[in-house]
């Protein structure tokens, strides 16, 4: 027997499909990008990369985002400053990186990217 959505996950999937085919085309394709090298995915330079430019950028990106799996595991459930500078520094970082690539024109897309990197617990944290 097949497995079946419950109605609200498969809510939530249409409006997470809208919302990502709001975003400009080099948005789509940064996110997925992004996703591809943050989920150790495919190999990113051969699917990604179109020039000798691009090809560095997703190595620093690949770099950078190393520090993901500690980052998914210290995401504050509270704002007891203890806990939010060791998270803040490193995901600030990642977030200044990809902030720079200039491909990431709004909030949200920033948010869409986020919540899949980490985790929508990461939300609170992001900058606005």
């Amino acid at each position: 027997m097949g497995s079946r959505m419950k109605p609200a996950e498969g809510a939530m999937t249409l409006a997470e499909m809208k919302e990502f085919a709001s975003f400009s085309s080099s948005t789509q394709r940064y996110i997925r990008r992004s996703l591809d090298i943050g989920l150790d995915r495919d190999d990113a330079m051969t699917r990604w990369s179109r020039d000798v430019v691009e090809a560095a950028s997703i190595r620093a990106q690949a770099r950078l985002y190393r520090a993901l799996p500690a980052i998914r595991e210290i995401v504050p459930d509270d704002s007891g400053l203890d806990a939010i500078e060791p998270f803040l520094a490193p995901l600030m970082t990642l977030v200044a990186f990809d902030l720079g690539q200039g491909r990431l024109t709004s909030f949200s897309a920033l948010r869409f990217l986020y919540e899949r990197l980490i985790g929508a617990e990461v939300r609170p944290w992001l900058p606005s």
